[in-house]
């Protein structure tokens, strides 16, 4: 009963995190447009990879480290230039005479799995939810050893599969409806905001680093 609620609660509170529009969300929009449903799903998988390395990083013991102002303004300022790189990159796309939907070059990367990697790493809020909401659920979960690990995480990452997958594939079905010109506004506004999450980040990291 305990192993299911573990299940429950981490699907409905990472279901409840995927629903508010971040910078993954923004990106997966724009990058669905041009390389169809299976956009969610990728950047997902990116995203999932990333997450398992710092579930075994906390389950480690390097929670205390991790959790630093030092580190998370550090972390934040990063994300910061990072984000900005992507939102860069996005509007040069914007600004060029012509894009085909299935040929577009990315300054940084067509690798969805990638994208996905670097679009959750820039995100320090990502990192601040793991050493906090995170490590709870790890304290609470590590007492039925790799079985309640395992019901944990996979609660908590098929809530993204499950929401990014119905976004990818609702705006892949909604393609045919889209010209080259709303194509190049919502990847503008995609970019902008983008480029307002990163600046936020950085607020967020150099408030962290005067404490």
């Amino acid at each position: 009963m305990i192993l299911i609620n573990i299940f429950l609660s981490s699907f409905i509170i990472a279901f409840s995190g995927a629903l508010v529009p971040g910078p993954l969300l923004s990106y997966t929009i724009t990058k669905s447009l041009e390389k169809g449903w299976k956009t969610g799903p990728m950047i997902i998988i990116g995203h999932a990879i990333l997450e398992i390395l710092i579930l075994i990083v906390l389950i480690l013991g390097l929670s205390p480290f991790l959790n630093n102002n030092l580190v998370i303004g550090i972390i934040s300022i990063i994300g910061m230039i990072i984000l900005l790189f992507i939102a860069l990159d996005m509007i040069l796309t914007v600004i060029k005479k012509k894009i085909d939907f299935n040929q577009t070059k990315s300054l940084l990367s067509n690798n969805l799995i990638i994208s996905g990697i670097l679009m959750s790493i820039s995100n320090p809020f990502w990192f601040i939810w793991w050493v906090t909401i995170g490590i709870n659920y790890i304290t609470l979960s590590i007492k039925y050893k790799f079985l309640g690990i395992g019901v944990f995480f996979v609660g908590h990452i098929l809530a993204d599969f499950l929401w990014y997958s119905i976004v990818s594939f609702s705006i892949y079905k909604s393609k045919k409806f889209i010209n080259l010109r709303l194509y190049k506004i919502i990847m503008l506004l995609c970019a902008i905001l983008i480029i307002v999450f990163s600046l936020w980040f950085g607020y967020n990291g150099i408030l962290y680093l005067i404490r």
